[in-house]
């Protein structure tokens, strides 16, 4: 970690000190602390992964993800290979 990344890590505990997992999430989140759009796209991922490792097929599970998290096929499918490629990076 950065010196500047340390920094600002410090801001963020600042902010959820003393508070409870959820607590802390709900406070960074209301602060614009968390990059919701981040999040959106690693929660699509990880349900289409969890669906295909019980043996949905793909497209399938991005329908199934899309309306969980209600939003487009083209939005689920385009999160889903946007974290994918992070991920391997």
């Amino acid at each position: 970690m950065t010196r500047h990344e340390r920094l600002l890590a410090r801001t963020l505990l600042d902010e959820i000190r003393g508070a409870t997992p959820e607590e802390a999430v709900e406070r960074l989140f209301a602060a614009g602390l968390a990059d919701l759009r981040a999040c959106e796209r690693r929660a699509i991922h990880d349900e289409v992964e969890r669906l295909g490792q019980e043996g949905m097929p793909r497209c399938e599970a991005l329908c199934v993800a899309a309306e969980k998290f209600s939003c487009s096929y083209e939005k689920a499918r385009r999160f889903y290979y946007e974290q994918k490629k992070t991920r391997k990076s």
